[in-house]
C-alpha cells in the first residue's frame, strides 16, 4: 500500500514539473486573467462604477430653470405629483428625491414634486347642521378655500353669526349649496351673516 501510494506522488510530480504541463498550466492562467479582466472591464462600463455626481438642490427653484441645471448635470426628471399651494407660484419645486447634495450615477433620474396654477375643484360644504359663522369657516378652511370679508345685516328672528348668504365671486349661491356648488381649491368666497337686533 505504502509503495503504491508513493509511486502516485512521483507520478505526480514528474506529471506536474514537466515543461509540457508548465507551459499549459501558464497559458491557463494567462487566460483566466484575460477573461477576468474583461469582465471587470465591462461591468465598470455598464455601471459607470466610481462615476457619481453631486445632486444639484432644486429645491424652491422654478422648473425651467431646473430644467437647464439638470440638462447640464447630465440628469433626466419625472414629475411624480402636482399640488396647489396658495403660498408659492405655479411649477415651483417643491420636493425632489434623490435628496439634495447626495452622490449619484450621472444619468440618473430625480423625481419632482410641483406646484400647479389652480387647485383642484372641491365640493362646497352643506350648511346643515353648520350654519353658524365659526363652524362653517373650520369647514371651508379644512378643504382649502379662505373666507375673504364677512359682512353682517341685521335679521331679528335667527341668531348672531349665523350664515344667510354665501357669495362666490359676487353671486349668492346660498340656496343652490345643497345641490353641490364646486369651486377651485384655494378660492376665496365672501359671506353675510346676521347679527341678532331687536326694538
Amino acid at each position: 500500500m505504502w509503495e503504491k501510494t508513493k509511486a502516485f506522488f512521483k507520478e505526480l510530480y514528474y506529471f506536474t514539473s514537466s515543461k509540457i504541463f508548465l507551459l499549459d498550466f501558464a497559458k491557463l492562467l494567462g487566460i483566466v486573467a484575460v477573461v477576468l479582466f474583461m469582465i471587470f472591464g465591462l461591468l465598470k462600463c455598464f455601471t459607470r462604477h466610481g462615476d457619481a455626481v453631486k445632486v444639484g438642490n432644486y429645491v424652491g427653484k422654478n422648473l425651467r430653470q431646473a430644467e437647464t441645471l439638470l440638462d447640464d448635470s447630465g440628469f433626466e426628471y419625472v414629475i411624480t405629483d402636482s399640488i396647489y399651494r396658495e403660498d408659492f407660484p405655479a411649477d415651483m419645486i417643491l420636493e425632489q428625491n434623490p435628496a439634495p447634495n447626495s452622490y449619484v450615477k450621472t444619468g440618473r433620474t430625480i423625481y419632482l414634486k410641483i406646484t400647479k396654477a389652480a387647485g383642484d375643484l372641491v365640493l362646497l360644504p352643506d350648511l346643515a347642521g353648520r350654519d353658524d359663522v365659526v363652524s362653517y369657516t373650520e369647514a371651508l378652511k379644512s378643504i382649502g378655500i379662505r373666507v375673504g370679508r364677512v359682512d353682517t345685516v341685521p335679521d331679528p328672528d335667527l341668531s348672531d353669526g349665523t350664515v344667510k348668504q354665501i357669495l362666490v365671486k359676487g353671486r349668492d349661491v346660498y340656496v343652490e349649496i345643497s345641490k353641490g356648488i364646486r369651486i377651485p381649491q384655494g378660492s376665496q368666497i365672501d359671506l353675510v351673516v346676521t347679527r341678532r337686533e331687536t326694538n
